[in-house]
């Protein structure tokens, strides 16, 4: 996964985050860890309806569409954030 920000005074920074590295972080990140970070960012969501190992599988299953584009953002201002497979 690659994310790209670009901003009009500072310039670009790319950042490379491995796919399966994010699939792993899902799949044995403890629901007690995840709850304590919802807590503290006082989100309202039920950890009990979220399947973190489907999430993970669908996580992985992105690789096979590189140059996908999940996420894009452009500002007024110039700023850019793009997020791609």
């Amino acid at each position: 996964m690659r994310i790209i920000v670009v901003n009009r005074h500072e310039g670009k920074i790319n950042i490379y985050f491995p796919l399966f590295i994010l699939s792993f972080l899902l799949r044995v990140t403890p629901k007690f860890v995840l709850k304590h970070i919802l807590k503290k960012a006082q989100a309202k969501i039920a950890l009990d309806d979220i399947d973190l190992r489907a999430i993970s599988r669908a996580i992985y299953s992105l690789r096979k569409y590189k140059g996908l584009a999940i996420v894009e953002i452009k500002e007024s201002n110039g700023s850019e954030v793009l997020i791609k497979i």
